[in-house]
Parts: structure tokens; C-alpha cells; sequence
């Protein structure tokens, strides 16, 4: 297995990143589990999994991360591997009702946190984002994350090229660590 470092952080990960979407949906707990063993005795060391992750089916919850947690935890794999998670979903039962708040996004990641058993996510992606939120603010509160210990990284998926270069452009103006990745 290759690995690269991603962006300018000290994240080495492996090329293929596994992804985990369907862990607990179209993968039973135990495949999924024989999926990760396969993956991480190849050499993979990279997985890429939501808080969101099967809540769609009705009476789910963050099952794709109870999954890797469990994993995690009885292979003792906690330090191996690098996970990036992601938080601040809508609720599917209300999807035009934004949970880009400091608020929902904490709520998400400790959830995580808890269900992983990390200490702090290595790399941690804003799954939406709210144009009616100034980055500053945003961005403000991924900085207290990572002060915090919570977080390493932060990244951001489903972000619009002029919301990037807003991101951007704060960064520089304020000095902060940024964004690290995007999806």
C-alpha cells in the first residue's frame, strides 16, 4: 500500500481511503468487519465514515460508526488507523432545516467521538454547509474544536468553489490552521 500525507497536515494515510456508507445498511456488522480486517491487513489505514451514516433507515442511528467503533476497539487498531468523520448533516426528517450551528455541529462530534472511542477525530468534515453563516463564524468554531483536543483536522464536503475561497481568505486573514481537505 502507498500512503500520502494529506495536504500540510501530518495525516499519512494510505491511497485508498475505504469508505463506509453502507456498513449496517447493505453490509451486515460482521462483513463490514471482515471488509475492515481485509482492508487493514492490506494496508490500509484510511476510513472515511459520517454520523449520518445509516440514520435514513427508519429506526437507525449512527450504525456505520458503532461498526468501526466495535472494530476499533476488538482489534486494537484505535492508533492505526486514521478516520475522518463527518458532522452537521440535516436531520432527514427535516432537510431543509439547517444544523450548521456550533451547537448541532458539537453534538454530532461527540457523538462520534463516544462511538469511535477517540479521543479527538483526525480529520473532521462539515458534511453541509449555510451560506446565511459568515465563515469567520464558522471557521471559528472549527478552530475551538481543534483547541479543544476534539478534532486535529478540519475539512469540508458539499462546499461551493466561492464558499472554498471564502474559506480561504479568512484563513490568511485571521491566521487559522483551515481547512484541510475537501469532498
Amino acid at each position: 500500500m502507498k500512503y500520502v500525507k494529506i495536504g500540510t497536515t501530518s495525516l499519512d494515510v494510505s491511497k485508498v481511503c475505504m469508505g463506509t456508507g453502507n456498513f449496517g445498511e447493505k453490509l451486515s456488522e460482521a462483513e463490514a468487519m471482515n471488509l475492515l480486517d481485509l482492508f487493514s491487513d492490506r494496508g490500509g489505514n484510511f476510513l472515511d465514515t459520517a454520523n449520518v451514516y445509516c440514520r435514513w433507515i427508519n429506526g437507525n442511528t449512527n450504525t456505520a460508526e458503532q461498526i468501526i467503533g466495535k472494530w476499533l476497539k476488538k482489534r486494537k487498531k484505535t492508533n492505526q488507523m486514521v478516520i475522518a468523520s463527518k458532522g452537521g448533516h440535516y436531520d432527514f426528517s427535516y432537510p431543509t432545516v439547517s444544523r450548521i450551528s456550533q451547537k448541532e455541529i458539537r453534538k454530532d462530534l461527540e457523538e462520534s467521538l463516544k462511538t469511535l472511542g477517540l479521543e479527538a477525530i483526525p480529520l473532521y468534515y462539515l458534511h453541509r454547509d449555510d451560506m446565511e453563516i459568515p465563515m469567520e463564524e464558522i471557521m471559528g468554531w472549527m478552530e475551538e474544536f481543534v483547541k479543544k483536543g476534539l478534532i486535529q483536522y478540519y475539512a469540508a464536503s458539499n462546499f461551493t468553489t466561492n464558499r472554498m475561497r471564502q474559506c480561504d481568505i479568512v484563513q490568511r486573514r485571521y491566521a487559522l490552521q483551515g481547512f484541510s481537505a475537501l469532498s
